[in-house]
């Protein structure tokens, strides 16, 4: 009997932690993930500043507006060469910096995890860590929203799918970060098809 009670308590105390583990896994892994897409999302927008830093006009002359003998739009067309030498560069430079997340950890306060105001980044942290980061897919969107009077204004947008490895108390999970990084905006004054309104094309 003696020896019954110490093994009682330690599993008394093991079925706790589970417990535990169990009701906060969820919430620890929803703020990591939030912490990851906000590391993300500074991590590619500052490898689009350092290509501009380099060169200015390296989002310049993406598309070609041609016009009728009348003014209006008939048509816009992608330069094909110059999104890709884009993309090309620009994936490099992400695939660089989100690589560098690789053995970040993440700080997660335990108030943040009672879902109470008052408690928020208060009290120990769990940790989190980053053991990998990788960019699958990247691909180049055009979109044309009605701006005004005869206004369009058309977005090259590059659409990003970051995929993360967490390693989180009690195991490893993957975090999937859907990022967009608008690398050019330009307003097109004058009428434009139908059929670009509200148009969102891909490239390759």
């Amino acid at each position: 009997m003696l020896v019954m009670a110490p093994l009682a308590g330690i599993l008394a105390a093991l079925i706790l932690l589970w417990r535990l583990d169990v009701a906060l896994r969820p919430a620890v892994s929803a703020l990591a993930g939030a912490q990851v897409e906000r590391l993300v999302t500074a991590q590619v927008e500052e490898a689009l500043s350092a290509l501009l830093a380099e060169d200015a006009l390296a989002c310049e002359g993406l598309y070609t507006v041609q016009t009728g003998a009348d003014g209006s739009i008939t048509a816009v067309t992608a330069n094909s060469g110059k999104l890709n030498r884009l993309r090309s560069e620009l994936l490099a430079r992400i695939i660089t910096q989100v690589e560098s997340l690789d053995s970040n950890e993440l700080s997660i306060p335990l108030g943040s995890l009672t879902g109470w105001a008052l408690l928020s980044n208060r009290g120990p942290a769990v940790t989190a860590e980053i053991l990998s980061a990788a960019v699958p897919s990247a691909r180049f969107e055009s979109q044309f929203t009605a701006a005004g009077i005869n206004q369009t204004l058309h977005r090259v947008v590059l659409s990003l799918e970051v995929e993360v490895t967490l390693l989180l108390p009690g195991g490893t999970e993957e975090k999937r970060v859907d990022s967009q990084l608008v690398v050019s905006e330009t307003l097109l004054v004058g009428e434009v098809p139908e059929t670009y309104l509200g148009w969102t094309a891909g490239e390759a």
